[in-house]
Formats: structure tokens, C-alpha cells, sequence
């Protein structure tokens, strides 16, 4: 009998361990739940610890502890808290600047279009004969008398003038009808007003009809980024490298180094310990 009691636990033992288990979840719990609040806390404690020898220090010197403390604390400010309140905001507008030049210039353009007939339009997706070249707010579908803004966007691939024409693929009753075609100038040196216009240039869809504000537009100078000056500038190697090698006609030079420089960076990884 005594055996028995010794080898296993008792109820008592039982319900303390569980009580215990219990009020360990419970803490846990409560620290989860303020995990924010006791953050500045742990920063602090963090810190005495780490400057306490510093502090101890001053003090075997004969200096005052408050004193020493205030000390340490207004250096640990100076050299933490104000360069990243004057650099932080220099590091976020030069990264902003970076990723505006990287990108590079855009312009929109607001086109209201809408449904003058009897029928229902639908308008799927576009296609543009130079990348310069978006429209964003496909697909929309315009019952009669419905309207909605359509938006045209520029994104120039390099600084000379482009003409692009984008054109407004879509159905009426189910079936395919022919497109709303756009014409659309990028860096013109005379740009159209960006007000937007209320719909008046009336088009055929079908056997529908569609007013939009223009089915022309010029947007102003835009400088490209730097990716698509380098996208261009790799299409004019590759296009005088097929000129001046025949034989290399449809050797993708930009892909080819791509591959090389991942194949060497995936080797110094995998060599790398």
C-alpha cells in the first residue's frame, strides 16, 4: 500500500499541479495581452542592465550616482535618439527620390465613358501598340444610360514624343464588337487639358452607342525611369547585335547575362559556409 502511494500521485498533487499549470497559462496569458504596454519597460530594464558597470564606473570615481546616471542616460539619448530623428527622415526621402527615379514619371488621364443606347456594353481588357501605354478599370459593364470613368496611363519608356493607340476591347449582347480606338501622345510639348471633360465624342459599339469625354489625348513631358532606359537600351544592343551578327537573330543578350550572374550567385551561395 505504501508503495502504491509512493511510485504514483495523490488527488492533492494532482489538482496543485494543475492549479499550477493553470495560473502559469494565466500569467502568460496577461503578459501576451500587454505584451505592448511592458515593451518600454523591458527596453529599459534592457538598458540599465547594459549601463549599470558603466554608471558603477563614474561612481568609483567619485561622482554622484544620480548624476552619473543622468549623465550616461543623456549620452545613451544623444547617441541613439537624435541621429535617428535627423537621418531617418533623409533616409525616406532619398529612398522615395530612388524609387522615383527607378520608376520615373507617370501620367493619367480620367476618360468618363458612357452607354447612350439601349442595350448593355461590356468593356474586358485593351491592348496598346507601345508599353508606354495602360488603362486601368477593365472590365466594366455599362447598361443603358450607365457611366463610368475609365483612367489612361502614361509611363514613358524613353524621353522622345510617343503616339500610341490603345484600343477598347468588348462585347455587346454576347458578341464581340469592334474596338473603341484611342489615340493617345506621350511627352508632346502642347498637352491636353486634364480636366476632365464630360462625355460629348459619340462612338458606335455594335449596334450601341458610347459617349466618351475625347478618343484623343496628349499627355506632357515625362521623364522614364531608369529600368525602362535600360530596358531600351538593351533592345538597341540586341537589335544592333542581330544587324551586325546575323546569326545571333534572336539571341537574347540581356537574358543570357541575366543567367550567367544568377548561375555565379547561386555558386558563391552554395560555396559560401
Amino acid at each position: 500500500m505504501n508503495e502504491s502511494r509512493s511510485g504514483g500521485m495523490n488527488v492533492s498533487q494532482i489538482v496543485r499541479l494543475v492549479l499550477f499549470v493553470s495560473a502559469v497559462c494565466v500569467v502568460a496569458w496577461l503578459f501576451y495581452t500587454i505584451r505592448s504596454t511592458l515593451l518600454p519597460f523591458a527596453i529599459a530594464f534592457v538598458l540599465s542592465y547594459l549601463l549599470m558597470p558603466l554608471v558603477d564606473y563614474l561612481e568609483s570615481h567619485r561622482i554622484n550616482r544620480l548624476l552619473a546616471s543622468v549623465g550616461v542616460m543623456g549620452i545613451v539619448f544623444a547617441i541613439v535618439v537624435v541621429p535617428l530623428v535627423m537621418i531617418v527622415p533623409t533616409l525616406v526621402s532619398g529612398t522615395q527620390d530612388l524609387i522615383q527615379r527607378m520608376v520615373g514619371d507617370r501620367g493619367t488621364w480620367s476618360c468618363i465613358v458612357e452607354n447612350s443606347g439601349k442595350t448593355t456594353v461590356y468593356l474586358d481588357h485593351f491592348e496598346a501598340n507601345l508599353d508606354d501605354f495602360d488603362v486601368n478599370g477593365l472590365p466594366i459593364e455599362l447598361g443603358p444610360g450607365a457611366r463610368d470613368t475609365l483612367v489612361i496611363g502614361f509611363s514613358p519608356q524613353v524621353y522622345a514624343t510617343r503616339e500610341g493607340r490603345v484600343a477598347l476591347l468588348g462585347r455587346e449582347n454576347d458578341l464581340q464588337q469592334k474596338p473603341i480606338a484611342l489615340t493617345i501622345l506621350g511627352n508632346y510639348p502642347l498637352p491636353s487639358d486634364t480636366t476632365i471633360v464630360e462625355p460629348s465624342q459619340l462612338v458606335s459599339v455594335g449596334t450601341s452607342e458610347v459617349l466618351l469625354s475625347s478618343t484623343q489625348h496628349a499627355f506632357g513631358i515625362h521623364k522614364p525611369g531608369y529600368l525602362a532606359l535600360v530596358k531600351d537600351y538593351n533592345r538597341s544592343a540586341q537589335e544592333k547585335l542581330e544587324m551586325s551578327v546575323p546569326m545571333l537573330k534572336g539571341f537574347n543578350l540581356a537574358d543570357t547575362v541575366n543567367e550567367k550572374l544568377e548561375g555565379i550567385g547561386f555558386a558563391l551561395l552554395e560555396e559560401t559556409p
